[in-house]
């Protein structure tokens, strides 16, 4: 069975000051070079969710998020809703080197997983059940970071280069 996978796409990038799922990195937008990354892996379907009308325009399917609450863990919960049924890998759309080479061990692990590069896990770049979709939305709802959705989740280690 296929591995879904979903880019998380509706932070509001306060800190960047801009939108980053539209930031232009080697002529894509973050959020289509994610979820290309993410299909070239072997992802299937891959779905982009955020809230920003625009993302319909990238070519990729969208889940989009409502409210005004912008909470990580909320998208990981539409995204796992999105696919009841299965694994998806869940990706943000930030990490400007993410690679097919990162995302192979991943998708090799064939479950539940978090990914660590340069000894830094990335809670956001993980393999979730879709069980997980209610404990997703309850720790977002408690205000808890995005690493107590992967606590006991496996440590799969990526190659070279360090993800940033």
């Amino acid at each position: 069975m296929a591995i879904a996978g979903v880019v998380l796409a509706g932070g509001r990038s306060s800190r960047m000051g801009r939108d980053k799922a539209f930031i232009i990195l080697n002529g894509q937008p973050l959020a289509a070079h994610a979820a290309s990354v993410l299909a070239s892996g072997g992802c299937n379907p891959v779905r982009i969710v955020g809230r920003q009308a625009a993302l319909s325009t990238l070519g990729w399917p969208v889940i989009t998020e409502n409210g005004t609450d912008h909470h990580p863990l909320l998208g990981v919960n539409l995204a796992l809703l999105a696919h009841p049924k299965g694994l998806v890998l869940v990706a943000p759309c930030d990490i400007v080197n993410l690679s097919v080479d990162h995302i192979v061990p991943l998708l090799s692990h064939g479950a539940p997983c978090v990914a660590r590069s340069n000894d830094r896990v990335h809670p956001l770049l993980a393999i979730f059940p879709s069980s997980y979709a209610e404990k997703a939305a309850a720790l977002a709802a408690k205000g808890a970071p995005a690493m107590a959705l992967c606590e006991d989740l496996p440590v799969i280690d990526l190659p070279a280069p360090a993800l940033i």
